[in-house]
């Protein structure tokens, strides 16, 4: 059997699947493969960045944020 036909068989099994404790089990197990423990970080799509970045750029020009030396006090504190 191929990868791509083992793929396709795994989908079909798993698209008909109805239990969510079983696909929440093999999700888990998956990730645990995978090395993916960790919930993935959270991702922005293309529009979402360009919105959050020009907030923080008109934050910034109105005075906001945090000044390089304060930022470099409270990493002081880091370690």
């Amino acid at each position: 059997m191929t990868t791509l036909e083992l793929k396709a068989q795994i989908l079909k099994e798993i698209d008909n699947e109805q239990n969510t404790a079983i696909l929440k089990k093999l999700q888990a197990y998956y990730r645990k493969l995978k090395g993916a423990e960790k919930p993935m970080p959270c991702q922005y799509t293309l529009e979402e960045s360009k919105e959050r970045l020009a907030r923080g750029r008109e934050e910034a020009e109105n005075g906001g944020g945090t000044s390089h030396e304060e930022f470099m006090k409270e990493v002081e504190t880091w370690f």
